[in-house]
């Protein structure tokens, strides 16, 4: 079964199924409102490219916390380890976003 929530370190989120999601007009696979914490799926791709969809749009939620930059920092560490403490709190959160992540993004290679 899709998941429909997700839990962040701050509060719940939602994700939506949409047969046409549109960001500015345009089609698109997924998106995500990151103060909202929404993420937004389209219903009609592949459950394959769902998760794929799914995992993008988490990696944008993990990306919040860069406002808290160190400036001495690299950036490309301040984005690594942003993500990193997201989705490491998330998974522990919600292990059956993982769960369902893990069965259909494996589900080609079973076959």
């Amino acid at each position: 079964m899709r998941p429909r929530k997700v839990i962040y370190p701050d509060k719940e989120g939602v994700i939506r199924y949409r047969k046409k999601p549109k960001v500015d007009g345009r089609e698109v696979g997924g998106y995500s409102v990151t103060p909202e914490r929404l993420i937004v799926i389209s219903s009609t791709a592949t459950e394959i490219t769902q998760g794929e969809y799914l995992l993008h749009e988490l990696l944008h939620q993990s990306l919040d916390p860069l406002a808290e930059r160190d400036s001495d920092e690299d950036l490309e560490e301040t984005i690594v380890r942003s993500m990193a403490n997201t989705l490491v709190q998330v998974w522990k959160a919600n292990p059956a976003v993982f769960s369902w992540l893990h069965h259909v993004l494996t589900a080609e290679e079973e076959k």
